[in-house]
């Protein structure tokens, strides 16, 4: 064997060792689906106007949720992909006469630790905007509509079984700031001028999920 032809053989070799396949990489696509639990501190606030003067009383509780975390995301770097997540489920509390549903759209940044061809440690953020819709049926039945801010970071494993298909484990610290935005009684509108409600949770979730890439 010639010098130059080991020469070659030593610069392929370093080459397949320095470009290895991983799960993220520029223009990769990823989609995941899961299911979601949660237990989460809760506050929430009424405040009425009487007169020009405000008065408030403050509970504080705690709730569950399960959720279906759905995830688009695309690689922008080797180290780092940019998704959406959609996230419908219910809210579940202390009081068993409400049901409800909530959903969550947020922008998900995630950065990849360790990305090798089959395995993947994750850190991300999640930030956006969630709704809350909750029906109390006592007597009469009372509709209410919350909105606003949703916020997270999270750690997460991925592991895939072939070059496409796999599945993923993720826990999340997620926070929501949710003010009320409509109420009704037997479908009458009920006015907010003088009337507002905000709840706000901090809570740890834990999910397992199919994970796609492509």
């Amino acid at each position: 064997m010639t010098p130059r032809t080991i020469l070659a053989t030593l610069v392929l070799t370093a080459l397949s060792f320095g470009s290895p396949a991983q799960v993220n990489k520029p223009g990769t696509f990823h989609l995941s689906i899961g299911l979601a639990a949660g237990i989460h501190a809760t506050q929430y606030t009424v405040t009425s106007t009487f007169l020009g003067i405000p008065y408030s009383s403050l509970e504080k509780g705690a709730a569950l949720t399960t959720t279906v975390p759905i995830r688009f995301a695309v690689g922008v770097a080797k180290p780092l992909s940019i998704g959406l997540l959609v996230e419908p489920g219910a809210y579940l509390d202390s009081n068993a006469t409400r049901t409800n549903n909530l959903l969550i759209l947020a922008v998900e940044p995630r950065l990849y630790i360790v990305n090798t061809d089959r395995f993947a440690w994750t850190a991300s953020g999640q930030f956006g905007f969630g709704t809350l819709k909750i029906r109390e049926v006592s007597g009469n039945i009372r509709d209410a509509k919350y909105g606003g801010l949703n916020y997270g970071i999270g750690t997460g494993l991925s592991v895939f079984f072939s070059e496409r298909v796999g599945m993923e484990f993720n826990t999340r610290y997620i926070g929501t700031n949710v003010k009320l935005k409509s109420y009704s009684e037997d479908g009458s509108g009920f006015s907010l001028q003088n009337y507002d409600a905000e709840l706000k949770t901090k809570g740890v979730t834990v999910q397992l999920g199919l994970a796609f890439k492509f």
